[in-house]
């Protein structure tokens, strides 16, 4: 449209951001009845503070403006640790946004979460969300608030978790890597003992191996049966020959 602008605001650097703010600080940074259209997509369950950035959200939009919101609802996995605290219920938003006109509400069919279209009306009611309670991650269950003990348990928890998880992924990765390093030895060693055995068996030494017992692998298996018949005419004649001990024991 004519005369309109897109900001996009985050609080990481990336490809197609214009600044670098939290979510909590949005009418600190543009003031009161700014945007027309506010879209916020999987970020309201990262803020510890999720009451302040509610109140930013509809602050920053006129009267009139239109909030799309995505969030994500119990049942879904914790993701982008350390911050991730809260999980959003269809039931909730109606509690939250009792000064908004809901014009769509819908779960996600894919995984756990809330899709929300809404428009803030002509006259912002002054609403007091502390008594709401809210699914903490931290806690699995719902709550008001998150204290600071809360939060080092937390992370305390998933921070153990997530090594282990990360030693086990670089174990796995290094079994795999030896694994894979190894095969061409095999390979290798496989060839050599074919070529060998190929080349030291002849014709009649194909006649005279035992019936039922095909050579098998490489290495000394394979050289003893490719020379057994001979060592077999060796023993017969030094046991025709006058020496039966010697073959006896050789056998």
């Amino acid at each position: 449209m004519s005369g309109s602008t897109c900001t996009t605001a985050r609080t990481q650097a990336g490809p197609g951001v214009d600044e670098l703010l939290d979510v909590c600080n949005l009418v600190e940074k543009y003031g009161a009845c700014s945007f027309d259209v506010l879209l916020s997509t999987e970020v309201i369950e990262h803020v510890r503070d999720w009451r302040r950035a509610i109140w930013n959200m509809k602050t920053v939009l006129r009267p009139g403006g239109w909030l799309l919101l995505t969030t994500r609802s119990p049942g879904f996995r914790i993701h982008d640790y350390p911050h991730d605290y809260w999980r959003f219920e269809k039931g909730d938003i109606p509690s939250i946004l009792r000064d908004f006109t809901i014009g769509r509400l819908e779960e996600d069919p894919i995984a756990p979460g809330v899709f929300l279209l809404a428009q803030r009306n002509t006259a912002q009611e002054a609403l007091d969300l502390s008594y709401h309670r809210l699914y903490s991650v931290a806690r699995c269950k719902r709550i008001r608030n998150l204290s600071s003990l809360d939060i080092l348990l937390y992370h305390i928890r998933l921070g153990t978790l997530w090594r282990v998880k990360m030693l086990r992924h670089a174990t796995l990765r290094g079994i795999i890597r030896k694994r894979l390093a190894f095969l061409p030895f095999l390979r290798a060693r496989e060839e050599t003992g074919n070529r060998h055995r190929q080349g030291s068996r002849g014709p009649n030494t194909l006649q005279m191996a035992p019936q039922g017992r095909a050579p098998e692998g490489p290495g000394i298996k394979g050289r003893y049966f490719a020379f057994r018949p001979t060592i077999t005419m060796l023993l017969s004649n030094l046991t025709h020959g006058g020496c039966p001990c010697i073959a006896k024991r050789i056998l």
